[in-house]
């Protein structure tokens, strides 16, 4: 094994003095001739006289107050039993002359350190042993290496220095780097003047002197004269590879959409290191190894000039509905709607809000009283005919495949988008929101003219397939017509036949996402999707009644032209174009409304 000794000779001193001193055992004081001898005596004459007066007086002659005997093993020797002169002799007669004769041999590695009697002074008082071990409470804890009288500062000094060359530090395995990080907006040849430099540790072995010397009283405690003493190792920890690859690689950064300017932030290269080959390296080095590895660039999947061509470059879904044109009420609701969707910018994860992007619709903020629904009657309502661009917007995100989180169908089906492809809206009410599920930013593009909405989505387009909305109708209801008399006189002057209430047709219509390969066009799914329910409401029409003494009455309902059955004409599966509802008596729908339930809708 190899040895160190780093120590310098002032700190093998302080080391060796600290351990004799701290096992160093007081001395006797020799006693004083001469006067101090006459002055001794006739102090033992006194005390003698005092202790012969206190024995008289307490009629007591015993010696001092000791246990008759102790039990207790040393070394191999029971004395159980004995007197304390019976035990003084056996312990002279056993251990005598074997410290003064024997040397301990103490084994430390391949080395032997030899402690002969000559140069440790070893030397065994046997009587003074025994009297501590019969005034000891605990017996057992008296050690026999401290009457050896030995010299101990003789054997600190022969053990320190194999402790000193037994003795490695540990050196733990480590990932360091030299040189300066690389410049990282371009990709050069190669990372220059950059090494990550992998060491590998070295075992330490902790041999103090304090354990040396334990040994050997151990050892002369025993009576045991050939002991070896082992070296207890310590492993160094691995390189640790996750920890260097966290501290000094850097990730490339795609070239992405900023958040707040909606400008394209460029893109940043990255680098790191060969993790395979270092834990190879690792797996295989020997103890103190050390390797040099270098650094390589890591490209981002999308650079900044492909940031610029991908992003938003793909149409999603698009819808243009019209509702027809109502100058200064309607058309201004629809323009100004769609001139607050313009332009947004949904995140990926990033959930739009309808109601949340065009405000509360009020007077003051620019929006014109409109028809709408408000419990199942058309009236005019701030914002009415904002349900088209909200509707033409979720079939869009249909088309999209994006993540519909909350939408609400009209009470009335609409004419400006297929059946059940529509999203009613109210604020305070039902709303309507989408998240963008996919990994790219969407864009909504979306304008009004002339009663006429486009709303777009553009992003970038990752599908292997497109989608194609599909529905049937489950069942419809007819409405009927119903008179409603009113004298000839009547104050809101209606004349006879007058249409009140315009009819709807009531319908469940179930729809379907059906997806379909891009390269094939073949159908690779078909899910349904929603089963929206659409109210039927009869048709009002005044009826004059011309003799004002006669009680008015509600005439029987007569039955509208349009049969109360789903005629053949009308598909009774799913097409890839659904027909629309068949033709019928029933005047046009008003395309602008909507609501839910017969609640609000400013549709």
């Amino acid at each position: 094994m190899a040895r160190y000794n780093g120590r310098e000779d002032a700190e093998l001193e302080r080391s060796f003095r600290s351990v004799a001193g701290k096992y160093a055992r007081k001395k006797k004081k020799k006693k004083n001739t001469g006067v101090l001898v006459g002055i001794a005596v006739a102090g033992v004459v006194l005390l003698a006289a005092i202790v012969g007066i206190i024995l008289v007086l307490t009629g007591r002659n015993e010696g001092p107050n000791e246990p008759a005997s102790v039990n207790v093993t040393i070394a191999g020797l029971d004395i159980s039993g004995m007197s304390k002169k019976e035990a003084t002799e056996a312990v002279e007669k056993r251990f005598g002359n074997t410290y003064e004769s024997t040397t301990l041999t103490l084994t430390v590695g391949d080395e032997a350190v030899l402690l002969s009697p000559e140069l440790t002074g070893a030397k065994l008082d046997a009587e003074d042993f025994v009297n501590d071990l019969f005034r000891s409470d605990d017996p057992s804890s008296v050690r026999l290496s401290d009457y050896l009288n030995l010299d101990r500062d003789a054997i600190v000094n022969a053990l320190q220095p194999v402790a000193n060359e037994n003795s490695t530090p540990l050196v733990n395995g480590s990932i360091t780097v030299t040189g300066t990080q690389p410049e990282l907006s371009e990709k050069k040849e190669d990372i220059e003047h950059m090494t990550l430099i992998v060491t590998m540790g070295t075992p330490g072995v902790d041999l103090s002197l304090d354990s040396l010397y334990e040994k050997v009283m151990d050892a002369y405690d025993h009576c045991l004269f050939d002991v070896a003493c082992s070296m207890e190792v310590q492993e160094p920890s691995l390189p640790d590879v996750d920890k260097a690859k966290e501290d000094y690689c850097v990730e490339p950064k795609d070239a992405a959409l900023d958040p707040e300017s909606f400008e394209v932030n460029p893109h940043s290269y990255g680098y790191t290191f060969d993790v395979d080959a270092v834990v190879a390296f690792i797996s295989n080095a020997s103890y103190g190894e050390e390797k040099e590895f270098t650094f390589s660039y890591v490209d981002p999947e999308i650079l900044t000039d492909k940031a610029e061509e991908i992003l938003f470059r793909d149409v999603l879904g698009t819808v243009t509905a019209n509702g027809g044109s109502s100058p200064g009420t309607r058309d201004v609701n629809l323009k100004k709607a769609c001139e607050l969707l313009d332009g947004i910018i949904l995140f990926p994860g990033e959930e739009f809000d309808y109601n949340t992007a065009l405000g509360e619709r009020t007077a003051e903020k620019g929006w014109k009283a409109a028809p709408a629904y408000v419990g199942g009657q058309t009236i005019n309502q701030t914002g009415g005919g904002i349900c088209q661009p909200s509707s033409c917007l979720y079939y869009a995100a249909l088309q999209a495949d994006l993540e519909i989180t909350l939408r609400y169908n009209h009470q009335y089906i609409s004419s400006y988008v297929p059946p059940g492809m529509d999203a009613t809206v109210s604020w305070g009410g039902p709303d309507f929101r989408f998240k963008n599920s996919t990994e790219f930013p969407i864009k909504i593009k979306a304008s009004a003219s002339g009663g006429t909405t486009t709303l777009t989505l553009l992003g970038t387009d990752t599908k292997d397939y497109y989608v194609k909305m599909e529905y049937e109708y489950i069942s419809t209801k007819a409405w009927e017509t119903v008179e409603k008399e009113f004298p000839e006189d009547n104050e809101k002057g209606y004349k006879d036949g007058h249409v009140i209430t315009t009819p709807y047709t009531g319908y469940t219509i179930q729809t379907y996402k059906c997806k379909y390969d891009k390269a094939t066009g073949n159908l690779i799914s078909r899910t349904a999707w929603t089963r929206d329910v659409y109210d039927h409401r009869d048709k009002v029409v005044v009826k004059i009644i011309k003799d004002e003494s006669t009680e008015p009455t509600t005439e029987p309902t007569v039955p509208s032209t349009e049969p109360s059955t789903e005629p053949t004409t009308e598909p009774t599966t799913p097409t890839t174009t659904p027909t629309e509802p068949p033709a019928s008596t029933e005047p046009e729908i008003d395309p602008g409304l909507g609501g839910t339930g017969g609640e609000v809708g400013e549709g």
